[in-house]
């Protein structure tokens, strides 16, 4: 499956995935929060399954998203909300890493 990396500030930003995930309702096949903050969806986009892992800008654990790599294709990242430039370089970082 693909895997879309999904940033978020927090708090502010996680209402504006709630609500998107909303509109998404019927293309959602899975949905599950983990540890709190995190959000795992399965959609369904033209015939094929996207997981779309949801994480706290500022709480990443690199660990989760490498255990999914193992049996799944990075495939891009979305970021919602406002940011620093510390945080577009970290995940910056981690995209040419998981591009390879």
């Amino acid at each position: 499956m693909k895997l879309t990396l999904v940033f978020y500030e927090y708090p502010a930003a996680l209402a504006d995935i709630e609500l998107w995930m909303s509109s998404m309702i019927s293309k959602i096949k899975e949905y599950k929060k983990i540890n709190g903050n995190e959000r795992y969806v399965v959609l369904v986009k033209d015939g094929e399954d996207e997981i779309l892992y949801c994480f706290n800008i500022n709480d990443f654990q690199r660990r989760q998203v490498d255990e999914l790599l193992k049996t799944n294709t990075y495939y891009k990242t979305l970021i919602f909300g406002k940011v620093n430039s510390g945080n577009l370089f970290h995940v910056a970082e981690l995209i040419k890493e998981y591009e390879k």
